[in-house]
C-alpha cells in the first residue's frame, strides 16, 4: 500500500509538470494561453480514461464480449475443441483490480481546476 501511495504522488507530480513540457514542445514556448491548452488536453484525457475505466468496471461490455466468445466457439475448430474453456474464461470486468480509477479521477479533477483558474487569470 505504501508503494502505490508513492507511485500515485509520482504520477501527480509528472501531471502537473506534463503541461509546461507539452506546451514547451508543442508551442516552442510557455505562455498562458499555451498552458491552459496543454492542461485542457491532458485534463481531458485523464477524465476521459477515468470514465473509460469505470464502463469497463460495471460491466458493460461483458455481454458483448460473452455473446462474441459464443460465437466464435460455435463457428471455429479451435472453440469447438476447446469446450467449456471458453466459458470460464474472466470477463473484462474481472480481469483487472482497477485500483487506480481514483487517483486518475483525481488527478484530472485537479488539472481541470488548475486550467479553470487559469482561464479565469486570464480573462480578468
Amino acid at each position: 500500500m505504501i508503494l502505490f501511495k508513492k507511485n500515485v504522488i509520482i504520477f501527480n507530480i509528472i501531471s502537473l509538470l506534463s503541461p509546461f513540457f507539452l506546451s514547451l514542445f508543442y508551442y516552442k514556448k510557455i505562455t498562458l494561453v499555451s498552458v491552459i491548452n496543454s492542461l485542457f488536453f491532458v485534463s481531458s484525457s485523464y477524465l476521459l480514461l477515468t470514465l473509460l475505466l469505470i464502463v469497463v468496471k460495471g460491466g458493460f461490455f461483458d455481454l458483448f464480449y460473452s455473446s462474441s466468445r459464443k460465437l466464435f466457439k460455435r463457428t471455429t475448430r479451435q472453440g469447438e475443441m476447446l469446450g467449456d474453456d471458453i466459458d470460464t474464461m474472466s470477463l473484462p470486468s474481472e480481469m483487472s483490480e482497477f485500483r487506480f480509477i481514483k487517483p486518475l479521477l483525481a488527478t484530472g479533477i485537479i488539472l481541470l481546476c488548475i486550467m479553470l483558474i487559469c482561464l479565469l487569470f486570464y480573462y480578468l
